[in-house]
């Protein structure tokens, strides 16, 4: 393997490297708004809840 070669096939195992990195941390991203979305609409759920026992 000659020189350019060995310098042009390492660039392109770092540039996958940053693009699997790049869907990680997008994949951890989703899943937190996903989740955070869930918690607060749990939040708002026992809210009313609450609210209908305290009125009754």
């Amino acid at each position: 393997m000659n020189n350019k070669a060995q310098v042009s096939f390492e660039y392109l195992v770092l540039i996958a490297l940053i693009v699997i990195l790049g869907a990680v941390v997008m994949t951890v991203a989703g899943n937190y708004f996903t989740m955070s979305g869930a918690v607060k609409e749990t939040g708002e759920l026992y809210r009313n809840r609450l609210k209908e026992m305290i009125t009754r």
